[in-house]
């Protein structure tokens, strides 16, 4: 009988030794998950402020775009200045005859 306890004692021994490796195995997964976790929740904080820049960026260009003046914006301009030069010519022109 002495021996049978002995050898359930050891069986129990060692299924403990494996119970509590196979703890210690998966606590180091679980902390290593946690770190895993923790990163990628500060590279997701990271992410969203890059876009809320890149947002604002985006409504300033969209705004840029609106109020740039087109081609014909550029060539009325043109022709108004022309305009405006000749006249000053012309004036200069006056003034020294």
């Amino acid at each position: 009988m002495s021996q049978s306890l002995r050898q359930t004692t050891e069986s129990i021994r060692a299924k403990c030794l494996i119970l509590t490796q196979r703890y210690e195995k998966l606590i180091a997964d679980m902390r290593e998950a946690d770190a895993t976790i923790r990163s990628q929740r500060a590279e997701i904080e990271h992410q969203k402020s890059e876009i809320e820049r890149l947002s604002g960026e985006l409504r300033a260009l969209k705004l840029a775009t609106a109020i740039a003046p087109t081609a014909d914006d550029r060539r009325s301009a043109r022709e108004v200045l022309t305009g405006l030069v000749r006249e000053i010519d012309q004036c200069i022109n006056d003034l020294t005859h």
